[in-house]
């Protein structure tokens, strides 16, 4: 019995956990036998996640307008399911080389499953792929927390700032993050486990290969220099330079293959290097400037700060020496997931044109971090600088739930021009009003309470906060400036006889493209009459807000060119339909016009910029 403890108390203190009194550790937490025991998948925590996720993401997934990207990638999809052609991304039929088609394929199959590429279809794969990130936040964080504490680490990750914002919307951002995280934290985990070299190099890079489906090289690129970095720290040459390697490097090869060698045959070599190389080469291969290097590494750690936020503050802790020695040991599953962070982050602190949403892969590794470093804040002695930095991070965030609550059912009361946005229904500002007071109370109470259970029930209200806040408030917020663009097309199409061959002038807006649901054939510009096949009669093309009667601006995406603003016929306007996600933001437009003179004499122009 001795020995067991003995070997319990060790345990602990290897995972970064010192026991004692003051403690608001899980007491479950590395216990062998029991219920600890059970398979991850099995613990009530799961569920707790589950439930969370569904709340947050799940409810209300199609409150908002299909917007930004969105339309683009669904398009894609929907042009495999009408051509079959499920190698070659398209759009408007023309090979689109911006990135692999895994987004595309995943809302084509559920929209097969639907029947229709629909909103649910576009932004399901974006909102599972949270679901399924927190499981494997879970499951990694398990190796060295309690249960409670691997929620709090899944339950930080689906309520950051900007997950809450891009989480659910049909866009590739989640779904590569789940992809490159659990590259990193199976490889990890395998690794520590001694799997044979053959099998942890072909887990990692078949892993890192589905990322590279999704978002590009990016993933393959992050997994090599993470885990080579890592070794290397290590001086783990043996599992770095085993023959093993050779198997991760064939699982990638074959897997890409699969798709690379059909697609190469479909098209040609360049388009083959170009949707690996093209997006990155657009956005990382404008002017450099010293001045705007410096500009944005001053900036871009103060926005990626912000957009971790509101856990992000506990970062602040590791700032202080006595915080950090109250702290305590450090596990090696956190020495790993700071090597992660620390190899990735100056790929985009010295890119120039980089956002924080291109780091959202690392966001899980960050949430374990950040749960780690709470959970030790937490169980600090009483009066230790961790404790304190606990302490104060609930009062700031009782304050600002307080204000936030009393804000909204003020804004609702009297509503403003500067409080519009903050203005909901009556029933609802008073709802989350109590809830907003609920979780600030909540939180000075944990504040005076020295127990595990005073600890979880302020995570767990304010996880909960977190997330009515964004799918109440700030849905509704913006649910009121959209500018659904469905309505305005379907009158269209009601407008045009049926069928009707409707073609564009150069690419069109994918928003509209996707709306309009019926393939529209690209055209080029024409320039002279008889650049128009006379059989077209219906047309359209796009408007931007800086085009000119001399010259237009024309591409898609990374492929900017330009044309003049006068077509060669007489033509009439139909219908101009704005394509903007927001009611009052001048955007781009549409316009559809029908031609009326069948000779398109040259004498006969009208500007497209009217």
């Amino acid at each position: 019995m001795r020995n067991r403890l003995a070997a319990n108390s060790m345990n602990l203190v290897t995972a970064g956990i010192a026991p004692g009194k003051d403690s608001t550790m899980d007491e479950q937490t590395t216990l062998p036998g029991g219920e600890d025991d059970r398979r991850w998948w099995y613990q009530p925590e799961v569920a707790m996640l589950v439930t969370l996720v569904t709340a947050i993401y799940f409810c209300r997934l199609t409150t908002l307008p299909i917007c930004g990207e969105e339309s683009r990638w669904a398009r894609g999809a929907v042009e495999m399911i009408q051509t079959g052609d499920w190698v070659v991304p398209r759009q408007q039929g023309q090979p689109f080389l911006d990135r692999p088609p895994l987004g595309s394929w995943l809302m084509a199959i559920a929209g097969l499953i639907r029947g229709k590429v629909d909103l649910v279809a576009v932004r399901l794969p974006s909102v599972v792929a949270i679901l399924l990130t927190t499981f494997v936040i879970f499951a990694y964080a398990r190796s060295f927390l309690s249960r409670f504490w691997s929620f709090a680490c899944g339950a930080i990750y689906c309520t950051l700032g900007q997950v809450l914002e891009l989480g659910r919307l049909g866009e590739n951002d989640t779904v590569f993050a789940l992809c490159v995280s659990t590259a990193l934290l199976a490889w990890h985990c395998a690794y520590t486990r001694g799997w044979s070299p053959w099998a942890l190099w072909a887990t990692g890079y078949g892993l890192a290969a589905i990322g590279a489906m999704q978002k590009g090289l990016q993933s393959i690129v992050y997994f090599a220099f993470v885990t080579t970095f890592f070794l290397a720290i290590r001086r783990d040459w043996r599992t770095l330079l085993s023959p093993g390697y050779a198997a991760g490097i064939a699982t990638l090869v074959v897997i890409l293959s699969a798709w690379v060698i059909p697609f190469y045959f479909a098209t040609d070599l360049d388009s083959t290097i170009a949707i690996w190389t093209q997006t990155v080469t657009a956005r990382f291969g404008r002017e450099f400037s010293l001045t705007g290097l410096a500009k944005h590494m001053a900036t871009f750690p103060l926005k990626t700060f912000a957009c971790l936020l509101p856990w992000s503050p506990f970062f602040l802790a590791l700032l202080s020496r006595r915080a950090r020695e109250a702290i305590g040991p450090v596990p090696p599953q956190i020495i790993f997931l700071a090597t992660a962070v620390l190899a990735t982050y100056p790929s985009l602190l010295l890119a120039t044109d980089a956002r924080t949403r291109y780091f959202i892969s690392l966001y899980p590794c960050l949430s374990i971090l950040l749960g780690w470093i709470m959970q030790r804040c937490a169980a600090a002695e009483i009066g230790s600088e961790a404790r304190r930095a606990w302490n104060r991070y609930l009062v700031v965030i009782s304050a600002i739930a307080a204000a936030v609550g009393v804000a909204v059912v003020v804004a609702s009361l009297w509503p403003t021009t500067i409080s519009r946005d903050l203005s909901q229904p009556l029933w609802f500002a008073f709802s989350f009003g109590a809830i907003s007071l609920t979780t600030s109370a909540m939180a000075i109470w944990s504040v005076r309470q020295h127990s595990q259970r005073s600890v979880q029930l302020a995570v767990i209200v304010l996880s909960v906060f977190l997330g009515l806040s964004y799918t109440g408030v700030v849905i509704n917020a913006k649910a009121r400036r959209a500018y659904d663009m469905s309505d305005a097309v379907a009158a269209l199409k009601l407008r045009l006889p049926q069928p009707t061959r409707l073609v564009s002038f150069g690419p069109i807006n994918h928003r509209f493209a996707y709306f309009y649901e019926s393939l529209i054939e690209e055209l080029l510009w024409p320039v002279q009459p008889g650049d128009v096949p006379s059989e077209v009669v219906y047309f359209c093309y796009d408007r931007r807000p800086g085009d000119t009667v001399e010259r237009r601006f024309n591409g898609r995406l990374w492929n900017p060119g330009t044309t003049p603003g006068t077509l060669p016929m007489e033509w009439e306007e139909i219908a101009v339909l704005p394509t903007g996600r927001n009611k009052s933001q001048p955007d781009d437009q549409v316009v559809v016009g029908r031609i009326v003179s069948s000779r398109r004499m040259a004498g006969s122009q009208k500007s497209g910029v009217e």
